[in-house]
């Protein structure tokens, strides 16, 4: 484990709570890869099985496997439209600390500290940057040419790291393939959030805007699901447990909040949502990102932004994409009503309907994490060579 989610080079793995195994000349996501697998070829034949297959990566520091280094070296990828956002009229959005320009640090650069530093020394050297604080790799590079590079060398690391999930997702669809599952598999690809990569200036994710708003989701059953279907229906991800159960034949339980979009798959539209409701509650970490909740309808979002600020945006997503223009000043005061009682609605559905005060108090509330095994897990370490 290391920040969360793991590490990129010697990862440890505890193995059904009671093993903790160091991966020692793997990337992760081979590993990862290598162990899926194993399971697979080794797994009891007679009973059906379900495998969830996840990745450490491309959480940041984005650090892709060697294989992958001399990927995207010939060329410069384009600037998003919205690179150089300036945030007027979106208060939280200009209070952020994920840009590109400003708040990536040197280890996200893969910068190497100087000689001599001792290794708290050489953690704060790579930290520097992530609160603002200005640096550059040399003398020269300055202004929007070094905002420039940062950009290029985030952006391949970061697609570097997914080429490496590509590629651990295509073995496991070659082995269904290659041992006559394919036909009676049903394979979900999909991600806990979408990611900035450049959009408004940004890196990572949290807030409703529709980059980080929106979420993969593909999925391949070939007895119900013709190739090559999509969908536009509104889903949400308490929604993936009621379809998959719908899928496996099996009843969905009363208390979930999810509704199964099964059939946006096989022709029908039934249980199609009208809107969908979010809800973010983290500050000051991560990123300094304002809580705030919203609804998104086909047209439009309406988001409030309230710990310590209290401020509405509305954005009209035909006419504004790219949600730059905050139309809530502006707003016919029956579209704002509207939207407003869509959303506590939809705040009462989903149990979620405190008041702003009871909100704060989530956010005030401190859950601390564990980053680190327990002593016991330490002394069983086993070194994978």
């Amino acid at each position: 484990m290391g920040g969360g989610q793991g590490t990129y080079y010697n990862p440890q793995f505890c193995i059904n709570g009671i093993d903790t195994v160091v991966e020692t000349k793997l990337h992760v996501t081979k590993a990862i890869e290598n162990d899926c697998l194993d399971w697979l070829s080794n797994r009891d034949t007679t009973k059906p099985f379900m495998l969830l297959y996840q990745f450490k990566a491309p959480h940041r520091d984005w650090r892709p496997d060697s294989m992958y280094h001399e990927l995207f070296t010939d060329f410069d990828f384009p600037l998003p439209e919205t690179f150089n956002d300036n945030y007027e009229g979106r208060l939280a959005a200009s209070e952020n600390m994920m840009e590109i320009g400003n708040h990536l640090n040197r280890r996200d650069m893969k910068q190497i500290p100087p000689p001599g530093l001792s290794r708290r020394d050489s953690l704060r050297w790579l930290a520097y940057g992530d609160k603002g604080q200005y640096w550059s790799p040399n003398d020269t590079l300055t202004g929007d040419a070094l905002k420039y590079w940062k950009f290029q060398t985030y952006i391949k690391d970061y697609l570097r790291t997914v080429a490496g999930i590509d590629r651990a997702v295509g073995s496991v669809l070659d082995y269904l393939e290659e041992n006559g599952l394919s036909e009676n598999t049903l394979v979900v690809y999909t991600s806990d959030q979408g990611f900035y990569l450049g959009e408004h200036g940004w890196f990572d994710k949290r807030w409703m805007y529709e980059e980080s708003f929106k979420m993969p989701f593909v999925i391949k059953n070939p007895r119900t699901i013709k190739p090559g279907t999509t969908s536009d229906a509104m889903v949400m991800n308490v929604d993936f447990a009621p379809t998959l159960l719908d899928m496996a034949g099996l009843e969905i339980p009363s208390e979930m909040q999810g509704k199964s979009f099964k059939g946006a798959f096989e022709g029908e539209l039934k249980n199609e949502r009208k809107s969908v409701y979010y809800h973010y509650y983290e500050w000051p970490i991560w990123h300094k990102v304002q809580p705030h909740y919203g609804v998104r309808t086909d047209r439009y979002k309406l988001m409030h932004f309230y710990y310590s600020m209290d401020e509405w945006e509305l954005y009209d997503l035909k006419t504004d994409p790219n949600e730059i223009d905050n139309i809530y000043a502006e707003a016919s005061p029956e579209l704002i009503e509207s939207l407003k009682k869509e959303l506590e609605a939809l705040r009462k559905e989903y149990k979620d309907d405190g008041s702003i005060e009871e909100m704060k108090r989530m956010t005030d509330t401190v859950i601390r994490r564990v980053y680190n095994e327990p002593k016991v897990y330490k002394e069983k370490v086993n070194i994978k060579k």
